[in-house]
């Protein structure tokens, strides 16, 4: 049964691969031993004929010739002949070359981060190599410079980061990219970029993360992954991902299954004022969750020529509604006990098709989401019940255009225009029923022109200009933003200097412009805010690279009308009230390093610092001003370990420390640390993974805050019992070309 399923197999990809093919010319993939892309080696056809090979290994060479004799040269690697060349070739494997001097070994070796223009680019397999990792999410954050807080990946000392892959931003929310990353195995990624300052095709702002996918023709790969994670409660996620690479056609399929609990236990002290009245309130509330769900993510992208390619893609995610639930026991002085249950459903799909040429990107998607809300709360004051629907209708499309100019001068352009539909309605029961609904439109239009201009093929400058005008009901906004970025390599792969200046628009979450209210308990409500606006980023970065390898920088931020989206004591009644507002501004300086370094050979460590001064003013919050500012730092040391290479087991542990600093505007937090450490043991010929990690290891990271603001004066303190056991098993199979078997070594970010 086992042969008739793997001839079956078999013959489905030869099919596949033979409605995709064509042979008008010969194509292929140069790579490494590790089956890593090579670029820029000369490809040359019966010494008359020569192309070179791009960023992703690929070339395609004209031939009058069937077969023809190819030959490849690149000064890091051996000369090889490749006789009988016709159609697809596949994947060209390159041996490294080794010099002899004097006795002394050199050999060629590419870098390991490369400087373009104003981004840093990682190879991330080799970065991956001895590193204890499950999935592509934790490749990518293990990379030097970037930085992890549970799912959140950011480039270190820049705040929010936009996740991007293939240099788009993803239909999906950050949250489900993040999911999907975590579902896609580490032979997947190509390379990694990150910078402080996106490019403009990109349509997206400020820092930003892009992964970049390998697309190898001629493959079948998958992996199946099974993880069960201990944490007061069970958790059990399990993946299975297939990719089916043609020569013109290739497929990708992913689909992920979880469930998981969560525990935790939050202490509240406030000294309330109401009417000149003093009431101390003290308050101990307990949660228990379930969440659980099914996602489903497939692309189809068929290459067009050799420069252009359409992808269509679809992404869907249920959400059933016994699976998440919130139950809440709380315990206060005053309103006596209470109890809150919550059940939640929903479902998000998605589909995009996207067009890439040599010069020009164009695309459209769209997305829809509805969600359900059912609450009920009671304790010995209220009686509350909650039923909530939500709708989301989002559109985007999308065009790039780019040209290159004589004299080193380059040229794009582009646009981007969303619609939203957002609708809710809600309906409320306690004294009386009451109906809230809300309808909600938003158009926004943004145009773009950015020129480049290369100084020698050395000094970079790009310049940009972006107008956005929006629309939200009645509400118009226009804004001109302008940006600039430069490189200056001092001295080539030594010292190199990265500067940027950009501005850029981030507008509220739909979900908070809804006119809505729901209790948790008697003491605390959460509200919409209808007249919230956009926040205004001006962003400088200048960033120094030592040897492509060290790497220290310098920012400056500054957010006009920010969005402050913290809980305030009512001063007309026993009510703690959350409900966003814009502030006047808010300010950061912070100081960077991302330091890795070799003890031993066994040994590598990733040292990373973050030093800041954060600054929050406000002139009427609440009818309160505050002007804050407070230094901090974090300091984040991760250690490698090979402990053996037969059998192949890695060991992993890594120490974070935050010094206090402010949360939330006027809150100072108590300083917090954490060592999580893990282990990874690769057998049955690289294709069977076990992993053991303990997050939290001694279970010190605990939240205390405390407020003396004004009327505001509160103490916090939370328990979520952080650490956790998780135990994975990950299967690869795949890497099959023919009959023969190869070894193998639309933007949802204001949906909330």
């Amino acid at each position: 049964m086992r042969q008739i399923g793997f001839r079956y197999l078999i013959t489905l990809s030869s099919l596949f691969y033979s409605i995709a093919g064509y042979a008008q010319c010969v194509t292929g993939r140069t790579i490494d031993g590790q089956g890593q892309p090579v670029i820029g080696v000369v490809v040359i056809e019966d010494q008359t004929n020569a192309t070179v090979t791009g960023d992703d290994g690929f070339f395609e060479i004209s031939t009058d010739e069937n077969p023809c004799s190819l030959t490849f040269r690149h000064i890091s690697y051996e000369e090889l002949v490749v006789e009988n060349c016709s159609g697809d070739i596949g994947n060209v494997v390159l041996k490294e070359a080794v010099s002899r001097i004097d006795g002394v070994e050199i050999r060629g070796r590419r870098s390991v981060v490369k400087v373009e223009g104003t981004k840093l680019i990682y190879d991330i397999q080799r970065l991956s190599e001895g590193k204890v990792t499950n999935n592509a999410f934790e490749a990518v954050a293990e990379l030097p410079a970037i930085s992890r807080e549970g799912d959140q990946l950011s480039v270190i000392g820049a705040g929010g980061t936009t996740v991007v892959i293939n240099g788009k931003p993803s239909l999906m929310s950050q949250d489900q990219l993040v999911q999907y990353l975590k579902s896609i195995p580490v032979e997947r990624l190509e390379k990694v970029e990150t910078t402080y300052n996106a490019p403009p095709q990109w349509h997206t702002f400020g820092a930003a993360i892009n992964i970049v996918l390998r697309r190898d023709p001629d493959q079948l790969n998958g992996r199946l992954q099974a993880e069960y994670t201990r944490n007061r409660a069970n958790s059990y996620n399990a993946v299975g991902n297939m990719y089916i690479g043609g020569r013109r056609l290739s497929a990708d399929i992913v689909a992920t299954y979880g469930q998981g609990a969560g525990y935790n236990n939050f202490f509240e002290h406030n000294r309330h004022i109401v009417q000149d009245v003093l009431h101390d309130i003290r308050q101990t509330t307990t949660n228990k969750m379930r969440t659980g769900g099914f996602t489903l993510y497939g692309s189809l992208d068929y290459r067009l020529k050799k420069s252009s390619s359409l992808t269509l893609s679809y992404y869907g995610q249920v959400s059933p509604r016994r699976w998440n639930a919130v139950n809440e026991l709380s315990q206060s002085n005053l309103f006596g006990e209470g109890s809150m249950d919550r059940l939640t459903c929903g479902t998000f799909q998605g589909m995009e098709l996207w067009y890439r040429s040599g010069t020009v990107s164009a695309g459209a998607s769209y997305s829809y989401i509805d969600n359900h809300i059912d609450q009920s709360s009671m304790d010995d004051i209220l009686d509350f019940a909650n039923t909530a629907h939500h709708r989301v209708n989002h559109v985007v499309a999308f065009v790039d255009i780019s040209h290159s100019l004589p004299y080193e001068w380059a040229l794009s352009y582009g646009a981007r225009f969303n619609f939203t539909n957002n609708s809710s309605d809600q309906i409320l029961r306690a004294a009386e029923e009451v109906r809230l609904e809300s309808l909600l439109n938003e158009s926004n239009a943004s145009l773009y022109v950015s020129a480049g201009y290369s100084f020698q093929k050395k000094i970079n400058l790009s310049v940009t200009l972006r107008g956005d005008y929006s629309v939200i009901d009645n509400y118009a906004n226009f804004n001109l933003l302008p940006s600039l970025s430069m490189t200056i390599p001092i001295e080539e792969n030594v010292h190199t200097l990265q500067y940027s200046l950009l501005s850029w628009r981030r507008d509220p979450p739909y979900s908070a412009l809804r006119e809505y209210y729901s209790y948790s308990d008697a003491y605390h409500i959460d509200m919409g805010n209808p007249e919230l606006r956009s926040e205004i980023y001006y962003h400088n970065t200048l960033s120094y690279i030592l040897k492509n390898r060290y790497i220290f920088s310098f920012r400056h931020s500054y957010v006009d009308k920010m969005i402050f989206n913290q809980s305030y004591l009512s001063s007309d009644n026993l009510l703690v009230v959350k409900q966003p507002l814009n502030i006047n501004s808010f300010s950061v300086f912070a100081i960077t390093a991302a330091i890795p370094f070799n003890i031993a050979k066994w040994w590598n460590v990733e040292f990373n610092i973050l030093a800041k001064f954060e600054r929050f003013k406000a002139d009427d919050w609440h009818n309160i001003s505050f002007d804050k500012s407070q230094f901090a730092a974090n300091l984040f040391l991760t250690n490698y370990f090979n402990i053996s290479h037969n059998p192949d087991i890695q060991l992993k542990i890594s120490g974070i420390y935050y010094s206090g600093s402010l949360v939330g505007g006027f809150y100072k937090n108590a300083p917090n640390w954490y060592v999580d450490a893990g282990a990874q043991y690769t057998f049955a010929r690289d294709r069977a993974v076990f992993s053991v990690t303990c997050g939290d290891v001694f279970q010190s990271y605990h939240i205390v805050m405390e407020s003396l603001l004004d009327n505001q004066v509160r103490y916090f303190e939370g328990h979520s019992y952080p650490r956790r056991l998780t135990i994975a098993f990950t299967w690869k199979f795949g890497n099959y070309s023919g009959t023969q078997m190869r070894s193998s070594n639309m933007d949802t970010s204001r949906i909330e």
